[in-house]
Formats: C-alpha cells, sequence, structure tokens
C-alpha cells in the first residue's frame, strides 16, 4: 500500500475530529498544518500533503465528521494490522492537538478520540 493512501485516511480522520462538534475552527485548521509541516520534516516524504488535501476537500463538501470517521475506520479494518505503529501513534497525537486547539476538550471530541484508539489497537 502506498503512503499516499495512509496520509489521505488521516486527512479523513483529522476531518472528523475536527467536525466532531459541529464546527471546524481555524485553530484547528491551522493544528493540522502545523503537524503536516512537522511531518515533512521526520519523513521526508511529500505523501504527508495528502493529509491536507483530503482534509480540505471534505471541508469544501461540507461532509459529516461520522461519514470521514466511517471511511477512515473502514480503512483501518482492511489495513490497519499493516499500519507501522508510528504512523498510529501520529494520528493519535494529531487528534489531541485538533481538539485541544482551543485548549478545550469537548464530550464528542473525547468520545471520537477514545473510538480512534480503540480502532487504531494501540491502547
Amino acid at each position: 500500500m502506498d503512503t499516499d493512501t495512509i496520509y489521505k485516511e488521516i486527512g479523513r480522520m483529522a476531518y472528523a475530529v475536527a467536525k466532531s462538534n459541529g464546527v471546524i475552527k481555524e485553530t484547528e485548521v491551522e493544528n493540522v498544518y502545523n503537524f503536516i509541516d512537522e511531518e515533512l520534516k521526520t519523513t521526508g516524504t511529500d505523501s504527508v500533503l495528502c493529509v491536507g488535501s483530503e482534509f480540505t476537500r471534505l471541508r469544501r463538501m461540507n461532509a459529516s465528521a461520522r461519514e470521514a470517521y466511517a471511511m477512515f475506520a473502514n480503512f483501518m479494518e482492511t489495513h490497519g494490522n499493516t499500519i507501522h505503529n508510528r504512523i498510529k501513534f501520529a494520528c493519535v497525537r494529531l487528534a489531541i492537538r485538533i481538539a485541544d486547539s482551543d485548549e478545550s476538550l469537548d464530550e464528542t471530541e473525547v468520545a471520537l478520540i477514545n473510538k480512534l484508539i480503540k480502532k487504531l489497537e494501540i491502547a
């Protein structure tokens, strides 16, 4: 499986977390793009840009958090055992960063992060 696909799915997960409470805040968007900058430095791959492009695509479509997360969850059910733990932990770090963008986690974000951790099988 190519890394573009993996990072596209991370973009879906990021969108689901940002949209989970109904509104995507600019600080959440900034945190997604800060994550991309940091990951580009550590992975050295342009595939990370797929996170931002998928996030933006879903935002333009005004997709629901539920459908974005469902796409990510379906991907993980099929391919989760082939995804390196480093990437799984990066997903959780990104989700927490997005949810904590306004320095307060609401219960829908916490619930989605807990669901994510179970789906990634890292808890």
